[in-house]
């Protein structure tokens, strides 16, 4: 049995990054119950454990060594190989949307969407946060340029105290 590895696990927490980003950020209903974040690393039967522990407990290893460096950690299953007990990553976790930023890479992306979020509470505080949810999305700093982005506050807030007859 294979079990998980690095790349596919980064893989996962990545899409699970880019899926609820916007959703945690707004504090929209859709960011519920996304956290803690889990990649499960699959379950070897104890047939696959007996005939090949040293290549599991290597994969198992290396993806445990690699979360643990990316600041996320892992849930573990003692398992019996044989007579003898072994504690081995079932799960890697992320508890927060701040932890999978940095696992990922994406911490740059987290920290300007914060800051595009600080700006739209700050001009339009009556905006609900499904609103914000879909401007955040909208305005996903990885397909829009802040001078885009600031573009667009100012005309919104233009109009948010003028109409547009001229």
């Amino acid at each position: 049995m294979a079990c998980t590895g690095v790349d596919e696990v980064k893989d996962r927490l990545a899409r699970h990054y880019r899926r609820v980003w916007a959703a945690e950020l707004s504090g929209s209903a859709a960011g519920t119950g996304a956290w803690p974040f889990r990649v499960f690393l699959g379950r070897p039967s104890r047939a696959d454990l007996e005939r090949g522990f040293a290549d599991i407990d290597g994969e198992l290893s290396e993806v445990e060594r690699w979360a643990l460096g990316h600041g996320l950690h892992c849930e573990r299953e003692r398992r019996l190989v044989g007579s003898v007990a072994h504690s081995l990553p079932t799960h890697v976790c992320a508890a927060s949307l701040d932890e999978l930023a940095q696992a990922t890479g994406m911490q740059g992306h987290l920290a300007q969407a914060k800051r595009r979020l600080g700006r739209l509470m700050r001009d339009f505080p009556k905006v609900g946060a499904d609103t914000l949810l879909s401007v955040l999305k909208a305005c996903d700093p990885k397909g829009m340029e802040e001078t885009d982005f600031d573009l667009l506050c100012r005309a919104a807030l233009w109009f948010s105290f003028h109409d547009a007859r001229g």
